[in-house]
């Protein structure tokens, strides 16, 4: 009785876990739009991070002017995003949504 009673809490934990590691998450689907930098200086770049945390590695580094960034999903205020072959996170402050 005491391996049921052990082994169904092993899976209600896990159940919960996983239910709350996926809703961290929001995926991002979308065929006509695509975003661009927003409010980055004309001498500066967007960094482009290993991890979303501004103290994380930085990977690449987009223009002031960079458009045509796919986002795949947000975490927060962080995008996992990729651009020009790149990918990594961004902060969303700096990202604009557009449709073409």
């Amino acid at each position: 009785m005491r391996k049921t009673v052990a082994a169904s809490l092993v899976l209600l934990t896990a159940g919960v876990l996983s239910v709350t590691a996926a809703s961290a998450y929001e995926d991002y689907e979308s065929e006509d739009c695509a975003y661009r930098v927003h409010n980055v200086s004309y001498n500066d770049v967007l960094n482009i991070r290993a991890w979303p945390s501004p103290r994380s590695r930085i990977v690449g580094y987009i223009p002031p002017k960079g458009e045509e960034i796919e986002l795949i999903r947000t975490k927060g205020r962080w995008g996992l995003i990729v651009y020009d072959g790149v990918q990594g996170w961004s902060y969303m402050g700096y990202l604009r949504e557009y449709c073409y």
